[in-house]
């Protein structure tokens, strides 16, 4: 749930009084939303939120999973090359967004100029609107940072970039950016937040780095071994198109309130919503 944002934000914020502020909120949030799932017969979040609003005191029979899910125009593109030329990172996300503005603040300030030293050509470009003040003034004294405001059409930016990183210390659900980017076969460097609920395993899928700082190393090993680079480029390919597609997702959650429906009535959905429903089969996980 989200409570889990304002939790981890008032473990981690810099500020105190906004750290108090967040506390406060989270359990504000945290029991709104074990009361709203009271009322349910069927809740639907993302493995990670579930774990999260079970925890806090949800009933796990009423849950079920989805997912919020990235462009799957991504799945059709020819699979990327790894060429040795190009030098450039790409960051995505609503740069209004604190965790997603916190994350790339701290990326810039720590990972960043390690990775300068050893890669001075290296560049970073941030797709996202709502830069503010700040994160705009590090970006220009970064050397080879640029922000591109919001970008209609990523798919320039995917053919020029080595890697996608996904910085962030505190969130909740599912992050579109990071299934986006592994959707169109660029390896994925991120932390535990942005990994989370997603089944996919470090080295293999993407890099998950145990901190902002330490993605630095990371981004570094996939930058040398091309071998790596091409694993996580496929695997992470295989396992969007395997297990989170809007067509496995919708007929799941079909599925799933077709079931609920039948333990309440005789019938399956109300006529005027069962017309407007595609046919539907239940969907194994791969």
């Amino acid at each position: 749930g989200y409570h889990k944002l304002w939790e981890r934000y008032a473990e981690q914020g810099s500020n105190p009084l906004y750290r108090a502020a967040a506390a406060v909120e989270s359990r504000r949030v945290r029991d709104a939303e074990v009361a709203l799932c009271q009322r349910c017969d069927l809740v639907f979040a993302s493995p990670n939120d579930i774990d999260a609003l079970v925890a806090a005191g949800a009933n796990p029979a009423q849950m079920r999973e989805t997912y919020h899910l990235g462009d799957a125009a991504n799945l059709e593109r020819p699979a990327l090359e790894n060429n040795s030329r190009q030098t450039s990172l790409l960051y995505v996300g609503n740069l209004a967004w604190e965790p997603n503005a916190a994350g790339l603040r701290a990326f810039i300030e720590t990972a960043w100029p390690r990775l300068k030293q050893y890669y001075p050509a290296l560049r970073l470009d941030i797709a996202g609107r709502g830069a503010d003040d700040r994160l705009q003034q590090l970006a220009a004294d970064g050397h080879g940072i640029v922000l591109h405001d919001f970008v209609d059409d990523l798919e320039p930016l995917y053919q020029r970039a080595r890697l996608s990183v996904a910085p962030l210390s505190f969130g909740a659900g599912m992050k579109v950016k990071v299934l986006s980017a592994m959707a169109r076969g660029l390896p994925l460097v991120t932390t535990p937040v942005g990994a989370e609920g997603v089944a996919a395993r470090h080295a293999q899928h993407l890099m998950i780095s145990d901190s902002i700082a330490a993605m630095a190393d990371d981004i570094a090993r996939v930058l040398e071994d091309a071998q790596l680079w091409q694993q996580l480029a496929t695997e992470s390919r295989q396992l969007i198109s395997d297990r989170y597609t809007w067509d496995g997702l919708f007929q799941s959650m079909l599925s799933a309130m077709h079931q609920m429906d039948s333990r309440h009535t005789s019938s399956a959905l109300p006529a005027p919503v069962a017309d407007r429903l595609p046919a539907y089969a239940p969907v194994s996980p791969a």
